[in-house]
């Protein structure tokens, strides 16, 4: 079929174009330069697709791209949890807005069957917790204050005793902890009301911590990976912030454009096409950081006890929901998953980046246990 990837010139785009192109689709791609500088773009070279030069806030440009296409995926957006909470203005701008105006353009499209949009693990906050009375529950936000006193974990809200993450499903209800998490949530129920209004099939994919080759290494909002294995590669100790125990979900870029091939193509045989991609396996930042180190040759990491504002402490997948509708099922091991990764940015030039914590100290939204935040 016809599909328009917005945003295709993206870390995710770039992967996924090759994989629908091997599938036999035709691809038009929708995004403002071959290859991005500042957010999460790389060129995608040597692939045969139509490019379509253009912001997706634009709506004469947009009605263009859509014109003829029968599924699109809507990757567009700025992605960084920790920017977009002083960056608010751009970040609605271009993921709400961008939506907005992609959905007002789907009359250009009466071809069009599908919609799928890549959403996020941010859209949960702090996810599923259980105290270790039983009680299961969706933690709140962190307070500035408990974070200061480097009061790390999840108190239950119920009894007041202590809590460990559990899986997090997609009936979890939703509590986002930035901007990003926010603006992500509005692109899933903006897509989900016009969609069922028009007849269009659609589907959200709340994508976890995904990493892999091509990544973007200029900008430090968009993983953490990266800017570990800088830290690796400078032969110096990765800086653990809070006490290091934070959990993510790490899947690998192949997993992610697997689900990505499966929603735009299976049957989608389920009343609320909401699904988790990640691989349900909690890892530590420590334990990441470790491997990385290990893998590198560089020191062990070190805990320092800084934090950011808007961070979550813990949040993992459930991932039953996509086995069943997509047969999803990551395939890629974290340690496999690592050495593809370092294979290949042991062969990238650095570049120079942003100090995201002193941009963070300076918005007061960086602080370490003990001495505050900048804006005290």
């Amino acid at each position: 079929m016809r599909l328009l990837v917005t945003g295709g010139s993206g870390f995710i785009g770039g992967h996924l174009i090759r994989r629908l192109l091997q599938r036999g689709h035709e691809i038009a791609v929708l995004d403002i330069e071959h290859s991005l500088d500042t957010q999460s773009g790389h060129a995608v070279e040597g692939v045969d697709y139509e490019f379509i030069q253009g912001d997706v806030r634009h709506a004469d440009t947009v009605r263009r791209a859509v014109t003829g296409v029968e599924c699109i995926v809507h990757l567009a957006a700025l992605t960084g949890v920790g920017q977009s909470m002083y960056e608010t203005v751009d970040y609605s701008l271009v993921n709400c807005v961008g939506t907005a105006t992609l959905l007002s353009a789907m009359e250009s499209a009466p071809s069009l069957r599908r919609v799928v949009v890549a959403s996020s693990r941010a859209v949960y906050g702090e996810g599923a917790h259980r105290c270790f009375k039983g009680h299961l529950f969706v933690a709140a936000p962190r307070s500035r204050e408990a974070l200061q006193r480097g009061e790390w974990d999840h108190r239950c809200s119920v009894c007041g005793s202590t809590s460990a993450p559990v899986p997090t499903g997609e009936s979890t209800v939703p509590v986002a902890t930035s901007i990003y998490g926010s603006t992500k949530l509005f692109q899933e129920q903006a897509i989900r009301a016009v969609s069922t209004g028009r007849g269009v099939e659609w589907a959200a994919l709340r994508l976890f911590n995904v990493y892999g080759p091509g990544q973007l290494l200029s900008n430090p909002y968009t993983g953490i990976l990266g800017v570990f294995a800088r830290q690796g590669r400078a032969r110096t100790a990765c800086n653990l912030y809070e006490d290091g125990l934070m959990v993510r979900d790490f899947v690998f870029i192949d997993d992610v454009v697997a689900a990505f091939a499966g929603a735009v193509e299976r049957p989608l045989n389920v009343v609320d096409p909401v699904m988790n991609i990640g691989t349900g396996v909690p890892t530590t930042l420590r334990d990441l950081a470790t491997m990385l180190s290990e893998l590198q040759g560089a020191p062990a990491p070190q805990v320092s006890s800084d934090y950011r504002v808007g961070d979550i402490r813990h949040c993992y997948a459930d991932v039953q929901k996509a086995e069943e509708v997509l047969g999803f099922r990551a395939g890629t091991g974290l340690k496999t998953g690592l050495a593809r990764y370092l294979d290949w940015f042991e062969t990238q030039e650095i570049p120079a980046v942003v100090d995201a914590t002193a941009e963070l100290e300076n918005k007061g939204l960086f602080g370490s246990a003990g001495r505050g935040s900048a804006s005290e």
